[in-house]
């Protein structure tokens, strides 16, 4: 991955290390991208709830989201939606 001053990496990938640098590594490590098995389909509903961002990606119904952002005030919504951008800058 070319490094985050180099003038041809797009914007979005440049934002998206600028805000990833100032992070204590110990926060990073929980929720960097990881490799996941892609046959396993059958995740419980914790499981999906604290997720980190995969690759492949780990789909979350409508319904789960609402369930997860309501009683948390969006927070959980928020970790959800860095979750799909990170796991979509993987691609």
């Amino acid at each position: 991955q070319p490094s985050s001053d180099d003038e041809t990496t797009p914007i979005n990938v440049r934002l998206n290390q600028f805000f990833k640098d100032p992070v204590p590594p110990a926060i990073r490590d929980v929720v960097d991208v990881t490799t996941k098995d892609a046959t396993k389909t059958d995740f419980d509903l914790f499981e999906l709830l604290k997720a980190p961002p995969g690759n492949p990606g780990i789909p979350r119904p409508l319904w789960l989201v609402i369930l997860g952002s309501l009683p948390t005030g969006l927070v959980w919504y928020g970790y959800y939606k860095f979750a799909v951008e990170e796991e979509l800058l993987e691609l």
